[in-house]
């Protein structure tokens, strides 16, 4: 039934649908005790039936208090990954969808919240993956005085696999802040990383350092990542220097001669 809301949408028109199939949509608002395949098969037919009420629904009611509070429900509370992961597809769905302002209003408290809830690691890392991928809709100050405390706190968090997602999830962050936030407060974040107890986050680390050449043009930060650059090929990891050596050529074409 959940699958093929869309053609019974189309059979009884839109607002037979909200008045007669939401009702029934809406147990997996309230319901969180619904079977995980009853959510897997809503989410695999909602493009279409979003299509499908856009059409009617210019204004988006529907999509941001009936929708949007199911994926809601998923990321908060279910564990199967292969349903958080349509959830999430979903979620970039509706993204697509939607303004700027629409986003700011009801998609990134959800993703705050997410950010801070210590005991949903998923919802996390999902935060921080969302965080970088839609950094160009959040502008500046957003991530500066929103994003980048998460992001200093996931940094030093205990479990690997967050901080991991954090160092992964930084390039569109960084091209999306000021020079003044990037070189005083991003780059300090990203350094930390060159000291961090994972071997293959410290790889990651230095994966970045010839994107961050081409975003963080200013003496200052390139200086910062001669240091973790330095400090990366004298890793104990032999796996560590060896990645060191294969960005060399292109890193040193950033600096200046007196540095090399």
């Amino acid at each position: 039934f959940m699958k093929n809301l869309y053609s019974y949408a189309e059979e009884i028109g839109y607002e037979n649908t909200i008045g007669f199939l939401f009702p029934l949509v809406q147990e997996l608002k309230c319901n969180t005790d619904i079977n995980d395949s009853i959510y897997s098969s809503f989410f695999d037919g909602l493009d279409k039936l979003l299509d499908f009420l856009l059409n009617y629904d210019k204004e988006k009611k529907v999509l941001f208090s009936k929708i949007i509070p199911i994926i809601e429900i998923v990321l908060y509370n279910k564990k199967d990954i292969i349903l958080l992961n349509k959830a999430i597809d979903k979620l970039k769905s509706i993204m697509l969808r939607i303004t700027r302002e629409e986003f700011y209003q009801n998609i990134l408290p959800m993703l705050i919240q997410l950010a801070n809830n210590e005991k949903n690691e998923f919802g996390q890392e999902t935060a921080i993956e969302i965080f970088n991928d839609t950094a160009h809709l959040l502008g500046n100050e957003i991530i500066e005085f929103c994003v980048l405390p998460h992001f200093q706190a996931f940094s030093l968090d205990d479990n690997e696999l967050i901080r991991r997602c954090c160092i992964s999830n930084m390039i569109h962050i960084c091209e999306n802040i000021n020079y003044s936030a990037l070189e005083n407060k991003l780059i300090i974040i990203y350094s930390r990383f060159a000291n961090d107890p994972s071997k293959m986050n410290r790889k990651i680390c230095c994966d970045l350092i010839p994107s961050l050449c081409k975003i963080g043009k200013t003496d200052l930060i390139f200086d910062q990542l001669l240091k973790v650059y330095l400090k990366l090929m004298n890793d104990k990891e032999s796996f560590v220097k060896i990645q060191c050596l294969s960005i060399f050529g292109e890193f040193i074409s950033y600096l200046k001669i007196e540095k090399i």
